[in-house]
C-alpha cells in the first residue's frame, strides 16, 4: 500500500509542476518514522553554484531547514538536528526528516537564490496514522484511490482559495492581515536593505577609489579557450582543443575595443567601470547566504518579449562616473572586398544580419539594465554603441543608405535623429583622433538630468561589479569552479592557477607509456609536467619511483619534483608506491656505481624506475652526462627512466628523443619579456602556438633603478619602495596591519606566491630585502641547506637568479645587476628567471645606467685623447 501512493502521489505532483518552477515532493508517513523531501530545481546548480535552501512554515512562521551554499566551488551546507540531506546536488536534491512528529508537518518550500518567488511551489508533510491498516489489499487499494481523490480535493480548493484571496488582497492592500493570503516565500525588506549596505561596503574595498578613477573588471581580458580533459592516474590534464575561427574573431575583436578604451581612458582621463565577460545570469547570482530572500530586481523578473530568449547579452558596459550607462556590442564582420559582385553582396548581407542582431542585443539590455535598477529613485541615461573592428565606416554607410529601414531601427535604438553611423565604432576609426571623435559623440547628448549621481554610480558599481555578482572562465569547470577575478591581486592569483595547472598539448600524454624518454627544449614547456605525470602513473602501479639529482648540490628543481611526488604518494590514487630521492656526482665514476646498486636493491624485482630532471647547460659537463645514461644501460637494460634538459646536446642514445618549443607555463605577455633574450647555444627557441592561450597575461611592470653616479652603485632601497607600493597597493600584499577580512581568501595572493631574484648577490642586508621586512612582509634567502624548508614556507624568497631553476611563482620580482651583456651564463639565468613566472613579472633594470656609462666612456675619450691630463 505505502509503495501505490508513493507512486500515485509522485506522478500527480509531478504532473501538476510546471517548466522553469522550483518544486518538491514529500509523501506522507507513519508518526515517529524517517520522510524523504525531493526538491525539483529548473537547472543543474552543480553547474550553476547557485545557493539554495529548504524552508519549512507552520502557522505562517518560517523555519531554516536546510541552508546550502557554495565556497571555492564546494558545496557547504547547514541544517537542523534531525536532517540528513545528500552531499551532492544537481537538478535534484534530497532530505531525510528524522522521526516524524506534529512539529514536522505543514509546508515545505526549496527556493534557489535570484529566483522569483512565483515560481516556487510548496509541497505537504502529512502524517498516516494506523487505523485504516490491515483491512486487506482491497480495502487498501480502494482507501489509496480515496485518500489521493482527497489530495487532489484539497489542491483544488487550495488553488481556489488562493485565487480568492489574491482578489480580496488587491481590495485591501491597506489592512496589515491581508499579507496572510500571500506566498510563502517572500522577500524581506530589511535584508534587503542589509544586502545592499554589505555590497556597498565590499566594492569600497575592492576597489578603494572607485569615484575618482578607472577600473576594469575583469583587470584583464580572458580568451574564449576550448579543452579536452583526461584523467592520468588521479591527475586530470587539460589538452587544449582547436579553437572555433569565430572565437578567435572574437577573442581578437574584444582586445581592440579593450585596448581603444585604455587609449581613451589615457587621453581623456574618465572616470568609469568597464565590465566584460558578462552574462544576465550571472547578476546577483552569488549572494551571501545571509541575503538570500532580498528582493533586489534580478533578470528573472524581466517580463520576457517574445523571441527574446535567443537574444544574447552585450559584450562590455561601461558605468561612467558623469555620463551614466553604455552598453556595447562587438560584432566581427569583415568587409574584405575582392572586387566581386558576390563578395559584395554576401558582405552586405552578413553586415545587415550582425547589425540588426546588435540592435536586439541593445534593445533588450537597456530594458534589462533600467529593471535591474528599477529600485532606484534617480533617472538612468542608458547609451548604446555598436562595434565593427573589422568593418569599414564607408561600407556600413552604403549598406545603410540602401536598406532603409534597417537605418531607422538603428536611430530608435540609438534614440537620434542623426546619421546613425556616427555612433558606430568602425574599423577605420579605431586610431586617433577618429577614436576621440566618437567617443565625444557617444558622450555628448548629456543635460544636466542625465548626470550620474554618486549614489546611483555606487549602486551600479556594488551590483554588477561586487562580490554577488559572480562569472566563470570560459573553461571545462573544474571541481574548485574558477570564478573571474574582479581586482588586479584576483586576476594575478587567477592567471595563476590557470598557467600553473595541468595543461599539455595533445599527443603528449602518449608519451607516457615509453619507458625511456628524453625532453628537451626551452624553459616553460611541460618537461617537468610530464615527469611529474609519468612518475604518477609508476606510482600507481606500485613501482618505486627514485629521483635522480645530477648535480653536485641538491637543486631545487629536484626538491620540487620530489614534493609532487610524495603528495601523489599520499592520496588514494598509489597506496603502494614509494619516492625515493638520491644524489649522483656523476663525474665520478664511483658515484655512478654506487648509484645503480642502490637503484637495483631499492627497486627489487620490479623494474627501476628513474627521474632526472633538469640536467645542466654545460658543454664540459655534456660528456659526463651521456657517460652516466650509458652506464645505466648497460648495467639496467630494462630501466625506465625519463630525463629532460633545456638543451638538446644532452639526449642519450638509446632513449626516445621528444624536443619541446612550444610555451605552457609562460603567459604570452611575460613570454614575450623572455624572449627578447639573446639566443642561448644549445636551446632552441620557442614555436608559436596553435592554440588559444586562456590570457594574454598581467603586462609587466617596468621599474628603473636609481643609479648613484657618485659611487658608481645601485640605490636599492629606492626601487625596494617602489616594489613595495606596488606589491601593497596594486596586489594587496601588506605586512603590519594587513586585514584579511577585506579580500576574497579564496583568490588572495600569499608571501608564499612572490619571488624576488638578484643578478648581484643577495645578503639579509640588502636594502631591498631589509625594507621588505621592516614593512611586515617575511623574507627569507634561500641557499643549498634551507631550500627545501623555506620553498614549502609561506614567505617571500630571495635568492640570486642563477639559484632557483624550475621554481613556479606567480609574482616573478627580477632585478638586474651589473653584469655584462656578453655573458652567457647571466643570459641563461635572465630567461629561467622570467620564465619561473606564471602571472605578474616586475622587471627591475637599469634605464639610464647605460645612458650613464656611454657619457662616462665619451667624457674619458675626450680627456684622454682632446683635452689630455690635466
Amino acid at each position: 500500500m505505502d509503495k501505490i501512493l508513493l507512486v500515485l502521489f509522485l506522478q500527480i505532483v509531478t504532473a501538476s509542476s510546471e517548466e522553469g518552477h522550483i518544486t518538491c515532493t514529500i509523501p506522507p508517513v507513519k508518526m515517529f518514522q524517517d520522510a524523504v523531501l525531493t526538491c525539483n530545481f529548473p537547472e543543474d546548480l552543480n553547474v550553476t553554484k547557485k545557493d539554495f535552501a529548504i524552508y519549512h512554515y507552520l502557522n505562517n512562521i518560517r523555519d531554516d531547514t536546510v541552508d546550502c551554499w557554495w565556497i571555492r566551488g564546494e558545496m557547504t551546507c547547514s541544517a537542523k538536528p534531525d536532517i540528513v540531506y545528500q552531499t551532492r546536488v544537481n537538478r535534484t536534491f534530497t532530505i531525510s526528516i528524522l522521526n516524524v512528529s506534529s512539529a514536522h508537518t505543514g509546508q515545505y518550500a526549496c527556493q534557489v537564490a535570484n529566483y522569483d518567488p512565483k515560481l516556487i511551489q510548496t509541497c505537504h508533510l502529512q502524517i498516516k496514522f494506523d487505523a485504516q491498516e490491515d483491512h486487506g489489499n482491497t480495502f487498501a487499494v480502494v482507501l489509496s484511490v480515496v485518500l489521493v481523490g482527497a489530495v487532489l480535493l484539497a489542491i483544488l480548493v487550495i488553488v481556489v482559495v488562493l485565487k480568492c484571496r489574491r482578489r480580496c488582497r488587491c481590495k485591501r492592500e491597506d489592512r496589515p492581515e491581508s499579507r496572510e493570503g500571500q506566498p510563502m516565500i517572500v522577500t524581506d525588506k530589511r535584508v534587503t536593505e542589509e544586502f545592499q549596505e554589505f555590497l556597498l561596503k565590499k566594492v569600497r574595498q575592492m576597489f578603494p577609489d572607485m569615484l575618482n578613477t578607472c577600473y576594469f573588471v575583469p583587470p584583464i581580458y580572458f580568451n574564449k579557450t576550448r579543452y579536452k580533459t583526461e584523467t592520468v592516474a588521479g591527475q586530470v590534464v587539460y589538452i587544449p582543443d582547436l579553437p572555433d575561427p569565430s572565437d578567435v574573431l572574437y577573442n581578437k575583436a574584444m582586445e581592440t575595443v579593450l585596448s581603444c578604451l585604455r587609449r581613451i581612458l589615457k587621453t581623456k582621463q574618465e572616470r568609469m567601470f568597464v565590465l566584460t565577460h558578462f552574462n544576465y545570469d550571472d547578476y546577483l547570482n552569488n549572494p551571501d547566504h545571509n541575503f538570500i530572500t532580498h528582493g533586489l530586481p534580478v533578470p528573472a523578473g524581466l517580463k520576457k518579449r517574445k523571441g527574446e530568449n535567443k537574444i544574447g547579452c552585450f559584450d562590455f558596459l561601461i558605468l561612467h562616473r558623469q555620463y551614466g550607462v553604455v552598453v556595447g556590442v562587438v560584432k566581427t564582420v569583415s568587409d574584405k572586398y575582392d572586387g566581386s559582385e558576390d563578395t559584395k553582396k554576401k558582405t552586405d548581407h552578413l553586415l545587415i544580419t550582425e547589425v540588426s542582431e546588435a540592435i536586439l542585443q541593445l534593445t533588450k539590455a537597456a530594458r534589462m539594465i533600467k529593471h535591474l535598477m528599477s529600485d532606484q529613485n534617480h533617472p538612468l541615461k542608458v547609451r548604446q554603441a555598436i562595434v565593427l573592428p573589422n568593418a569599414e565606416h564607408t561600407t556600413l554607410n552604403r549598406v545603410l543608405h540602401n536598406h532603409r529601414g534597417l537605418a531607422q531601427k538603428l536611430r530608435k535604438c540609438f534614440q537620434t535623429e542623426d546619421v546613425p553611423v556616427q555612433l558606430c565604432l568602425c574599423a577605420d576609426q579605431l586610431t586617433d583622433p577618429h577614436l576621440m571623435t566618437w567617443w565625444d559623440s557617444l558622450m555628448n547628448k548629456s543635460t544636466d538630468d542625465d548626470i550620474m549621481k554618486d549614489d546611483l554610480y555606487e549602486c551600479l558599481i556594488a551590483r554588477f561589479c561586487g562580490p554577488a555578482t559572480t562569472s566563470a572562465v570560459d573553461i571545462p569547470r573544474t571541481p574548485d569552479s574558477l570564478p573571474l577575478p574582479k581586482t588586479l591581486d584576483q586576476a594575478v592569483s587567477v592567471t595563476g592557477d590557470l598557467f600553473d595547472r595541468c595543461t599539455l598539448y595533445p599527443g603528449m600524454t602518449d608519451l607516457i607509456q615509453e619507458p625511456r624518454v628524453f625532453l628537451s627544449g626551452p624553459p616553460g614547456t611541460g618537461k617537468t609536467r610530464l615527469l611529474g605525470l609519468v612518475g604518477r602513473k609508476w606510482l600507481f602501479e606500485g613501482h618505486v619511483v627514485q629521483i635522480v639529482n645530477t648535480s653536485t648540490e641538491l637543486t631545487s628543481a629536484t626538491i620540487q619534483l620530489v614534493k609532487i611526488l610524495q603528495e601523489a604518494q599520499s592520496s588514494d590514487i598509489s597506496p603502494n608506491g614509494m619516492v625515493v630521492s638520491l644524489n649522483c656526482n656523476i663525474e665520478r665514476r664511483q658515484d655512478i656505481r654506487d648509484t645503480i646498486t642502490k637503484l637495483e636493491a631499492t627497486a627489487g624485482e620490479k623494474p627501476v624506475c628513474v627521474l632526472v630532471d633538469d640536467l645542466e647547460i654545460n658543454a664540459e659537463k655534456s660528456q659526463q652526462i651521456h657517460k652516466f645514461f650509458k652506464s645505466l644501460r648497460m648495467c639496467l637494460p630494462n630501466i625506465h627512466c625519463w630525463a629532460s634538459s633545456c638543451s638538446t646536446d644532452n639526449a642519450p642514445e638509446g632513449w626516445r628523443s621528444e624536443v619541446l618549443t612550444i610555451p605552457i607555463s609562460c603567459p604570452p605577455d611575460v613570454l614575450r619579456e623572455a624572449m627578447k633574450e639573446k639566443r642561448i647555444p644549445g636551446v632552441l627557441p620557442y614555436s608559436e602556438s596553435r592554440f588559444t592561450s586562456p590570457t594574454k597575461g598581467m603586462p609587466v611592470i617596468s621599474i628603473s633603478h636609481h643609479y648613484c653616479a657618485s659611487n658608481s652603485h645601485i640605490d636599492y632601497k629606492m626601487c625596494g619602495n617602489e616594489i613595495l607600493r606596488f606589491l601593497s597597493q596594486a596586489l594587496r600584499i601588506s605586512g603590519i596591519g594587513a586585514n584579511p577580512g577585506t579580500m576574497d581568501m579564496s583568490t588572495a595572493l600569499r608571501y608564499r606566491d612572490i619571488l624576488m631574484l638578484f643578478e648581484d648577490d643577495v645578503t639579509q642586508f640588502m636594502p631591498v630585502v631589509t625594507a621588505f621586512k621592516e614593512s611586515g612582509i617575511p623574507v627569507q634567502i634561500i641557499d643549498y641547506k634551507n631550500q627545501e624548508d623555506v620553498l614549502n614556507s609561506n614567505v617571500v624568497i630571495a635568492a640570486n637568479a642563477g639559484f632557483l631553476c624550475g621554481i613556479k611563482r606567480k609574482v616573478v620580482i627580477y632585478v638586474e645587476g651589473d653584469t655584462e651583456p656578453s655573458d652567457i651564463s647571466a643570459s641563461w639565468n635572465k630567461l629561467r628567471s622570467i620564465t619561473s613566472c606564471t602571472s605578474q613579472l616586475v622587471f627591475v633594470s637599469f634605464a639610464f645606467k647605460n645612458v650613464w656609462n656611454a657619457v662616462v666612456k665619451v667624457a674619458d675619450y675626450v680627456i684622454t685623447n682632446l683635452i689630455g691630463p690635466i
